[in-house]
């Protein structure tokens, strides 16, 4: 089974990179993936707005990059307690 890279980038850098739901690095970094499959990639960082990403993988490997755009007031998620 050959792998391939896909260099996954961000603006800002340091943002967490998740694939199937499990956080695998932080960007910038090179994820291994098979040729001929999908790689779902969610991209955050603390105070933006996350990114989802769907790249078919090609036998020359990929790049998703990202530029995450600042969350509002209005996105963030307020618990209040009863």
């Amino acid at each position: 089974m050959k792998l391939v890279g896909v260099a996954v980038v961000s603006d800002p850098p340091d943002a967490k990179i998740m694939v199937g739901g499990k956080v695998v690095g932080k960007t910038p970094m090179t994820l291994d993936a098979k040729p001929g499959t999908s790689l779902e990639v969610v991209i955050s960082k603390s105070g933006h707005r996350p990114e989802r990403r769907t790249l078919a993988v090609t036998e020359a490997g990929g790049a998703i990059d990202v530029t995450l755009r600042r969350a509002k007031k209005t996105d963030e998620t307020i618990f209040v307690k009863p």
